[in-house]
């Protein structure tokens, strides 16, 4: 309240009574006091709470939001110190105008002297005039700008001692925003993608690895090549970093939108909870492979393609694809290890056997489901094996005779117990629920 009482009080009707040039001069002081209406615009510090809650709704990068708020901050102390400077000048300097409006040719006294009278006055070639408001702001404000930036032209000098005040309070706080302003800047640059910045100090770690030992010039291009192509993999292992630090429910509806594509090539997890589809989300491991690099690891897993071409049993895979499939099957006899091979840069997803029955456990439905698809699974690809082994074995014979189904399936059991050492080891034993259901297969 009295803050507001001062800004409002009626200084120029009181001096109206008043007679004398004192008089005049202290209406021109006093109503510096109205200066104290500025501290209202504390209130704007409330609008901090608005922001934030701006930034939930807009999907706005940090970056671009701090350079809005330094080219604001910018604009608005600029306009403040130019109204800041341009009030001393006029308060403190003699008047240049007559009551119509046009500038008056005078012999300023030196108690009156003001930046405004020294510019306007005769130290200014221009078509300009003092007694437009307009001319004098955009004065003030060249000389405000100057003053943050630090550039210092030296049109727009002080000529008396509360100009020199005024200035050095100017220059002191536009020097500490212009530092501030600059640092921030260099750090929003300088951390605008933490994936560039890791692959950029990698690729140079590297560079100075190679050179020391000697590698082949043609090689170096391939380890070069992986690093640029990784950045999709780096991008990743940042947003599951970021995914895992939301609530469980959260992040695991995160996970079930992103894992929506390949959940749809799987038969068997078509009908799965969301639930148990959010839990096999987050046991996912990521891999990153090379072009022509074949994929020998995790053979007792279910493998998505989440980026670039895989070549798998004949099939060409891309983006959402599932092979290995058939990793639920217990007896490895009926399950199928083929050639893959990564065409390109790739970015693959792997589903341990273990994890996958472990979550499977906690949900009945899904797990009688996972049983019957392993069941169907080892029936089709063991009738499959069984024609092939049986037209085999006519072949082989002399009278061309067709083995019985006997006889077919014993000799399939007996190579197949031959190749089981050569073989992919077989996947951690099931549980008691699931061995019921899949051993048999």
């Amino acid at each position: 309240f009295p803050v507001d009482l001062v800004g409002i009080a009626p200084f120029d009707i009181v001096f109206l009574f008043v007679e004398g040039s004192q008089a005049f001069s202290g209406i021109k002081i006093l109503r510096c006091l109205r200066l104290f209406r500025l501290i209202k615009l504390v209130r704007i510090l409330r609008s901090s709470r608005l922001i934030l809650r701006w930034q939930t709704h807009f999907a706005i990068s940090f970056a671009t939001q701090k350079l809005v708020k330094f080219s604001f901050t910018m604009m608005l102390a600029s306009h403040w110190m130019a109204c800041l400077w341009g009030l001393v000048g006029l308060t403190w300097g003699a008047t240049l105008c007559d009551e119509d409006g046009k500038q008056i040719e005078m012999e300023v006294p030196l108690e009156d002297v003001s930046w405004i009278t020294t510019l306007f006055g005769g130290g200014k070639t221009s078509p300009d005039s003092p007694c437009d408001p307009w001319h004098v702001y955009m004065a003030s404000l060249h000389w405000a700008v100057m003053t943050i930036t630090s550039i210092g032209y030296g049109d727009i000098v002080p000529v008396r001692n509360a100009e020199y005040v005024v200035c050095v309070a100017c220059m002191l706080s536009g020097g500490v925003l212009w530092a501030y302003i600059i640092g921030s800047l260099c750090s929003i640059i300088s951390n605008s993608d933490p994936v560039e910045s890791k692959f950029e100090s990698s690729t140079d770690l590297l560079n100075t690895m190679m050179r020391e030992s000697g590698l082949a010039r043609g090689k170096r291009l391939g380890y070069r090549e992986y690093l640029r192509e990784a950045k999709a993999y780096e991008t990743m292992l940042h947003f599951r970093e970021v995914a895992s630090q939301f609530s469980p429910q959260l992040r695991g509806e995160l996970l079930l939108h992103v894992s929506q594509a390949w959940t749809k090539s799987v038969f068997y997890l078509r009908d799965a909870p969301e639930r148990g589809i959010m839990e096999l989300a987050e046991v996912l491991d990521l891999s990153f492979f090379a072009r022509k690099e074949e994929l020998q690891q995790h053979c007792n897993c279910l493998r998505i393609v989440e980026r670039g071409t895989v070549a798998s049993a004949g099939r060409i895979l891309t983006r959402g694809d599932a092979f290995n499939m058939d990793f639920i099957v217990c007896n490895v006899l009926w399950r199928r290890f083929p050639r893959t091979m990564s065409l390109t840069y790739s970015m693959v997803m792997a589903l341990e056997y273990t994890n996958f029955m472990d979550i499977a456990e906690r949900y009945p439905d899904f797990r009688s489901s996972v049983r019957r698809a392993a069941v169907k699974i080892a029936i089709t690809r063991c009738m499959g094996m069984c024609a092939q082994r049986s037209k085999f074995l006519a072949l082989s014979r002399e009278d061309g005779r067709m083995p019985g189904l006997d006889e077919t399936f014993q000799n399939l059991i007996s190579e197949g117990s031959k190749d089981e050492t050569s073989a992919p080891a077989a996947p951690a034993a099931p549980s008691k629920a699931t061995a019921n259901g899949s051993s048999a297969a």
